[in-house]
């Protein structure tokens, strides 16, 4: 990793690049001012050919952190940032789209913008959602109905955990959210009965996601028996229970068709002391 700069504050993000049909590593880090301007530096991590790579960009007006993790959707990274100044806070969303690897800043209402906020996302109705929280006792969540506009924010729910604080984990195909406490509590709330349901699991640690397991293939390097840069056999399952087995190519050009392929078929890494299912 390349060394990290005298920075004001920086955050990290992983995302998958559409364009170029791989994942990438996003470190991004605020420098100081320049014309009213501050510049954001950008380290790049290509999981493909691991290479690291840089790109810059401006935001203006004052910036005095970024918060939390950053939230990949729609192929763009989002990060909450922080403006403070004197005593009056305000947040954005500061944006980073993957494939032209461009920064922008969202705006949120000012109803929202005043108090600090967690970004997450929620699939609601089957669509993807970008979604802003406020953690305290209080948990107001807003959805950004329209991707882009920020007009289009409303407000979903308002849950109360008492005297705990609440982290939004995700929502059920018939709208009902999970959220976890800081005392390890999983909580289902039904935005229109608003009842709030505590799931026993039987310990106390926080939660951090909440979601339906997915099978996917995703190449991680030498250490996990793939071997980058080269090609390498898998085993494909076909009808019948046979095997047949297929070399993958060694360029981060691999068309969709092929990523599509992978991702459909039951492919098995040969050759290792360990098949990855």
């Amino acid at each position: 990793m390349p060394p990290m700069p005298a920075q004001r504050s920086y955050a990290v993000g992983l995302g998958f690049d559409r364009s170029k049909i791989d994942y990438k590593v996003v470190r991004i880090v605020i420098l100081s001012a320049y014309n009213e301007c501050y510049r954001i530096c950008a380290d790049i991590f290509m999981l493909f050919d691991g290479t690291w790579r840089k790109a810059d960009g401006y935001i203006s007006g004052y910036a005095s952190g970024i918060m939390g993790r950053g939230v990949y959707m729609n192929g763009v990274m989002h990060w909450v940032l922080e403006r403070k100044e004197c005593r009056d806070n305000n947040y954005s969303i500061l944006t980073f789209n993957l494939a032209t690897e461009v920064f922008e800043e969202m705006l949120v209402p000012e109803g929202i913008s005043r108090r600090s906020m967690v970004l997450t996302t929620l699939t609601l109705s089957g669509d993807e959602k970008l979604v802003v929280y406020h953690n305290d006792h209080i948990c107001n969540v807003w959805v950004m109905e329209e991707y882009g506009s920020s007009e289009s924010w409303r407000k979903l729910c308002t849950i109360d955990v008492g005297s705990e604080y609440a982290t939004v984990l995700n929502a059920r195909e018939n709208g009902e959210i999970f959220v976890s406490t800081n005392q390890g509590k999983l909580l289902r709330y039904n935005p229109n009965t608003e009842k709030l349901i505590n799931i026993r699991l039987g310990h106390s640690s926080p939660l951090d996601y909440v979601g339906p397991c997915m099978e996917s293939l995703v190449f991680l390097g030498h250490h996990h028996g793939t071997v980058c840069g080269k090609r390498f056999q898998v085993e494909e399952e076909q009808g019948s229970g046979r095997k047949k087995r297929v070399n993958l190519p060694s360029t981060s050009r691999r068309s969709k068709s092929t990523v599509d392929q992978m991702c459909e078929a039951e492919i098995r890494v040969v050759g290792t002391n360990k098949a990855y299912e």
